[in-house]
């Protein structure tokens, strides 16, 4: 049955699946990035063994290398966890900005079924009054 609230109830669920959808991208960013930050970190610690097994092999550039990667992917890593907090938020507001709709549009539908089952008992009691 249509509501008054159905189309603000369709908009706010669009913009809901929409903060849904970019957080979702926004989290999985923040596990690659996590997964890029632990594959650098073993690497780098593979280069400080292979330094450390082999005195005359100069690793110090290819560990400044992964340093600087690691210090890299950690601030890219804050920024997006940052990024996926305000989502959140962002999506919790969304939601509890439908909900009053929601409600509005089910309790309009509860009416509105309401009036319809007196309209025919009243219906039914006219024919039964006829009838008597």
């Amino acid at each position: 049955m249509k509501t008054p609230y159905d189309a603000a109830c369709r908009l706010g669920k669009h913009e809901l699946d929409a903060a849904r959808g970019a957080l979702a991208r926004a989290e999985a960013k923040a596990k690659d990035l996590a997964l890029q930050l632990s594959a650098a970190d073993a690497r780098m610690r593979q280069e400080r063994r292979f330094a450390a097994d082999n005195p005359l092999a100069d690793a110090s550039h290819w560990i400044a290398v992964e340093q600087a990667r690691i210090g890299r992917l950690t601030r890219e890593l804050g920024g997006i966890e940052v990024e996926i907090d305000g989502l959140r938020n962002d999506l919790m507001a969304r939601f509890a900005a439908l909900m009053p709709l929601d409600h509005a549009a089910d309790d309009w539908r509860q009416a509105e079924r309401t009036g319809a089952m007196k309209r025919q008992q009243r219906w039914f009691d006219d024919v039964a009054a006829q009838r008597a």
